[in-house]
């Protein structure tokens, strides 16, 4: 309800809705809603900083499986729908993960949606499908099973599904990870027995795309995705021989099949601008030293309430570092710093969080500090360690 990528409904009186009759009792029709609505985006270019996804509204009147039909393609020497022997290796390769967008996209600032997945793709292991004979809908969460073998006690694995355009580029539709030690649950971790064969099972995202005609489907299977997931401490690789996804299809309609009411927008304080913000996202490769850097910088700029003088202003600056070839050299530094005043009254806090992924263990540091005008009334740090 705070995205500013369209398209936007009236979220806030759905919600209400809901809590007026299961809190209140009240009868806002609520228990007639369909049991299961969708938004299935449409195919197009990839663009990260796109402002609105085209697409339409489908409903599941009586259950959320209800007309979905379950398709179960294998994977063969790099297919995906033709069983066939195969066996294919996907080692750590830190540089993956470049396209795969903010945890939570809001709009905040440029480059927070996935974008092209062709990088990616191209240093992880594929799988292919034929061109699509007529125009389907992926509606739910697909599920990959996997045969393979790892060569290291502790492992991951990422699959990507994807939209494999005519124009080349490649579409994110949807994204499952799994840490191999929780492969029986997330109870309890157990190590993996190098050289021993396991079965596993992935789950992939809730999925709502409409994948036209002549499209194809692309599976990347990869043992990283930085900065989007942690890395495994030690590099190790991943020999698979065998597997399946299975995809939720719906049948295709036209236009949608229920409406939202537009947000309702409240009231616009009237303010001036002081000073204009600025936003942005960068990467940085250095080939000699394999230093991969993502850094992310969003500055609101000093604004004036007009109505009561109150000035304020925000900033951030996320830095995500690691060095190809060395897993263990991941690590990440927030700075945010709000500051309000009026007139000759100013505060303001500063907040540092670091964490850094050792061999052994996740060394995590936050500091807080306040400040009234330029002088320091509050400063606390706080350090943990936690075992992987």
């Amino acid at each position: 309800n705070i995205s500013t990528i369209g398209p936007s409904i009236d979220y806030l009186s759905e919600a209400l809705r809901w809590w007026d009759h299961w809190l209140k009792g009240l009868d806002t029709g609520v228990e007639n809603d369909p049991a299961y609505r969708a938004y299935v985006m449409d195919s197009l270019a990839p663009d990260a900083s796109l402002d609105f996804r085209p697409g339409r509204w489908v409903a599941q009147q009586n259950a959320v499986d209800e007309g979905i039909n379950r398709e179960v393609l294998a994977l063969g020497d790099g297919s995906l729908g033709k069983a066939e022997p195969f066996e294919a290796v996907t080692r750590t390769n830190l540089a993956c993960g470049r396209g795969a967008g903010e945890f939570f996209p809001t709009g905040a600032w440029p480059g927070e949606l996935p974008g092209n997945q062709a990088y990616d793709d191209t240093i992880s292991t594929r799988f292919e499908s034929e061109p699509m004979a007529q125009a389907r809908d992926i509606l739910g969460a697909p599920k990959l099973r996997l045969r393979l073998v790892s060569d290291a006690p502790r492992a991951q694995v990422i699959a990507r599904l994807c939209d494999l355009r005519p124009d080349g580029t490649s579409m994110l539709i949807t994204m499952g990870l799994l840490d191999l030690r929780y492969r029986g649950g997330f109870e309890q971790a157990h190590n993996l027995v190098p050289g021993e064969v396991y079965e596993v099972e992935i789950p992939l995202d809730q999925a709502a795309y409409h994948l036209p005609e002549g499209h194809r489907l692309r599976l990347s299977v990869s043992n990283s995705y930085w900065p989007y997931c942690w890395p495994e401490a030690e590099d190790f690789a991943l020999t698979l021989s065998g597997g399946d996804l299975t995809l939720p299809w719906r049948a295709v309609t036209q236009g949608d099949e229920i409406s939202f009411d537009p947000p309702v927008t409240m009231e616009v304080r009237e303010y001036r601008t002081l000073e204009d913000g600025s936003c942005g996202k960068d990467w940085e490769i250095d080939p000699a030293s394999g230093r991969i850097v993502m850094q992310v910088e969003d500055d609101t700029g000093r604004v004036e309430d007009a109505q009561s003088g109150l000035i304020t202003q925000n900033t951030l600056v996320e830095r995500w570092e690691i060095i190809k070839g060395d897993a263990a050299s991941a690590w990440v530094e927030i700075n945010e710093t709000r500051t309000l005043g009026r007139g000759e009254w100013q505060v303001s806090s500063m907040v540092m969080t670091k964490m850094r992924g050792k061999a052994d263990a996740f060394e995590i540091e936050q500091r807080l500090e306040a400040f009234e005008n330029e002088t320091k009334v509050f400063d606390r740090t706080w350090k943990d360690k936690i075992t992987r």
